[in-house]
């Protein structure tokens, strides 16, 4: 007998500015403490954080997190309404930004982006 998993979804509209980082660990870590996720919840909020922080620093717009659990995996979206690409940089040893998208190669089991009609999402996937 399978106790397969339920698909399970989640998904806010954030508030613009500063707020919305702490906004979306505070939401992300309770979602995922529902969904029984204890395991990936640190890596995954310290990723989230750093895409919609992002999104709040690039994009001037409304930004999105979306959360889906299926059977295999955690698939978490940030949408926002820049079109540009996420860019990895390379941080200086002294510098407090442009590790974002070297943690979320480190740590997630799968990402990438896609633009949308009004900006783009950035994804990545965790398997559970």
């Amino acid at each position: 007998m399978s106790t397969a998993r339920p698909r399970t979804a989640a998904s806010w509209h954030l508030p613009p500015g500063k707020s919305a980082p702490a906004h979306s660990r505070e939401l992300a870590a309770a979602t995922l403490s529902e969904w029984g996720l204890d395991a990936i919840a640190d890596d995954t909020v310290l990723l989230i954080d750093e895409l919609v922080t992002n999104a709040v620093l690039h994009a001037p717009g409304p930004i999105q997190l979306t959360l889906h659990l299926d059977e295999s995996a955690l698939l978490c979206q940030v949408t926002d309404s820049n079109s540009c690409p996420p860019l990895p940089r390379v941080p200086g040893p002294h510098t407090e930004s442009g590790r974002g998208l070297h943690l979320l190669h480190t740590l997630a089991s799968t990402h990438g982006w896609s633009l949308t009609p009004t900006g783009k999402v950035v994804w990545f996937t965790h398997t559970t």
